[in-house]
């Protein structure tokens, strides 16, 4: 591992000097090439996820990342993890592991149960025990990620670590629709076909998109099977007013895990249904009115059996169903965004071990919230202040308050600054102790909370280079502890995260540009102890508007961590990725890309657990129309 370290000492500082010296050699650079200096100061870039409602990056506080459609097809991603794996502060545990496998995230060091992850303002996750599992979620139906790094319950509730905000693609405006298809084939029968539309019928627009993922697994025949589907229907009625929802299902099989010498393997079988109506109507010229709400079921068995003998020792099936509804007045002038609004939420859930037939009783819980936040914009500084009251029917209820500035010092520079209170409720199982995952219970348990400070600068000042740093204190007290007597959870712990990320990224210079991003961060426990973790990104990409390329290497290090010896780590070294493509215009509004992509080019190790191993060196490639 130090060797690893070294050589990502050696190669950021030179890489580093490469970036910033490739504009000074001189040439001119286009109008086109100029304007991507202003990536963090876009105007037209909007943001929902910060007070839900769409509004200019440089009006947002908190430190918040957005990835477009465009960018995550220049990709070639499979998977939402491996778009969230290039975010700085997001360490991904499973995102190299295989072909469309399970993954985890945690911001800035949170836990994974602490992030929030949004799909058409759906909590999405397993209803039982708050994992969000992204690998239900098709990457193609996406028009933007917006991810918050910090606490954001004065917005939404239960998100102590952060939310990841998945929006998805708009609907048709024309009758002629328009779309892609696309197909891509790899080693060990590694396939993914997928394909959408988006036009309109009269007044009603529609999306709609299915795909087909399979794999025999890359490492240890870690097979994967996924069908996905989605439709998106709005109708654009007088006067303004939208009318809509959406529906999708996925079903993803895998193996996640395979070891010979322990003999033993398991299989996960997921079925995920989700729906949603939405309604949006103007009130005036100044005030909106958002209604929406939401279902979403799943349905997701475990199940554990020996190689050998192929019959299962445990399996576990875990049925969730949570229901929603929003509401939230939007009052927009010049110099003010203010939203009001409500949120609701059921969720209910019960678990069978299907063995033996014994399923737990049905457990539930709900919540009822009421939320403010404002935007105001004073010339150069911008105010965001907001409030959040949620009502938790299995634990103390919560307030949530926030304050954001930012203020733009001139053209060249925006100051960001927020303060926020946190918090991640249980869930009903873990407190209830009718359940096969959590057999004891603490019907006391309650809330943790947590505290964040974050300060971040946004600079171009260096020509043709953009800077982006950000410095982190998130403070949490009441931190669930297993006690390792009872094995009980209980709140027995404070726990304190800091650290730093840092961004640069270069403008296009003879179709090249490059980008450098890290995370520094020290964990500190209330027992005195401390783990520093190091994450980096490097990215190259080319386009010239047929040929295009990236050149993408990824490194986590996870220092001073001691894990028991059957759970060793490793990291330390770059896993890199390349993808290259060729495109030809076939035809008025109709073009064509050959692509293929080398996993893992240098066939190098990177994991956190050593029962799953990331997948080795594997090549795919494939064809994408777009008309």
């Amino acid at each position: 591992m130090k060797n690893a370290m070294l050589s990502t000492a050696s190669i950021l500082p030179l890489f580093l000097a490469t970036v910033l010296s490739v504009p000074a050699l001189g040439a001119e650079l286009s109008p086109a090439e100029l304007d991507e200096l202003y990536l963090y100061f876009k105007d037209d870039q909007l943001v929902e996820v910060e007070t839900r409602s769409p509004k200019p990056l440089n009006q947002v506080a908190e430190n918040v990342t957005v990835i477009t459609a465009e960018e995550i097809e220049g990709m070639n991603a499979h998977t939402v993890a491996e778009v969230l794996n290039r975010v700085p502060g997001i360490i991904m545990e499973g995102s190299y592991t295989d072909f469309g496998s399970s993954s985890t995230i945690f911001i800035q060091g949170s836990d994974y149960e602490h992030v929030l992850v949004l799909l058409d303002g759906i909590r999405w996750g397993y209803v039982s025990f708050d994992y969000a599992e992204t690998n239900t979620i098709p990457v193609q139906i996406i028009k933007r990620i917006e991810i918050i790094k910090g606490a954001a319950s004065s917005t939404w509730g239960s998100s102590l670590g952060g939310v990841v905000n998945i929006i998805t693609k708009d609907t048709g405006k024309d009758a002629i629709p328009t779309g892609s298809l696309s197909g891509s084939y790899g080693e060990n029968s590694t396939t993914h076909l997928r394909g959408d539309a988006a036009g309109m019928l009269g007044r009603l627009g529609y999306y709609i998109y299915g795909s087909y993922q399979e794999s025999d697994g890359i490492e240890d025949s870690r097979f994967f099977d996924n069908k996905n589907f989605y439709v998106k229907l709005q109708l654009d009625l007088p006067n303004q007013i939208d009318i809509g929802g959406t529906f999708g299902h996925n079903r993803p099989e895998y193996k996640y895990y395979h070891i010979p010498a322990w003999d033993e393997e398991g299989v996960i079988n997921d079925r995920v249904y989700n729906a949603t109506a939405f309604f949006t109507a103007p009130l005036g010229n100044t005030v909106t009115l958002n209604l929406n709400g939401y279902w979403f079921k799943d349905t997701f068995t475990d199940k554990w059996q020996p190689i050998s003998a192929g019959i299962p020792i445990n399996k576990v099936r875990y049925k969730g169903e949570s229901t929603g509804a929003s509401g939230r007045l939007v009052w927009d002038t010049n110099t003010q965004t203010l939203v009001l609004g409500m949120d609701y939420e059921r969720r209910e859930n019960t678990e069978t071990d299907q063995l033996t037939s014994y399923t737990s009783k049905s457990q539930h819980d709900e919540i009822w919230a009421f939320f403010i936040n404002d935007t105001i914009r004073l010339n150069r500084l911008t105010v965001i202040p907001g409030l959040r009251y949620d009502h938790l029917s299995i634990a103390d209820d919560k307030i949530s308050p926030s304050l954001g500035l930012t203020y733009q010092v001139n053209d060249k520079t925006l100051l960001r600054g927020n303060v926020s209170r946190g918090f991640r409720k249980p869930y009903a199982s873990i407190k209830t102790g009718d359940s096969l995952f959590f057999p004891e219970a603490n019907p006391d348990l309650e809330s943790e909370e947590i505290t964040s400070f974050q300060a971040g600068v946004e600079n171009n000042a260096i020509p043709f280079v953009k800077i982006k740093a950000n410095l982190f204190l998130h403070r949490a007290v009441d931190v669930w502890v297993n006690d390792p007597d009872t094995f009980i959870f209980v709140n027995n712990g404070d726990f304190d995260r800091q650290g730093v990320e840092l961004e640069l990224q270069t403008a296009s210079f003879h179709n090249f540009s490059a980008s450098v991003n890290g995370l520094y961060l020290r964990m500190k426990p209330d027992d005195e102890s401390s783990a520093t973790h190091y994450e980096a990104n490097i990215l190259v990409k080319y386009d010239d508007g047929t040929w295009r390329g990236q050149l993408f290497g990824h490194n986590v290090w996870l220092g001073d961590v001691s894990p028991p010896v059957t759970w060793d780590d490793e990291t330390g070294t770059f896993i890199w990725d390349l993808v290259l493509g060729r495109r030809f215009h076939l035809q008025q509004d109709t073009s064509a890309e050959l692509f293929a992509e080398l996993h893992n080019v240098f066939d190098d190790d990177q994991y956190f657990q050593w029962v799953f191993p990331n997948a080795g060196r594997w090549f795919e490639a494939g064809i994408r129309f777009t008309y």
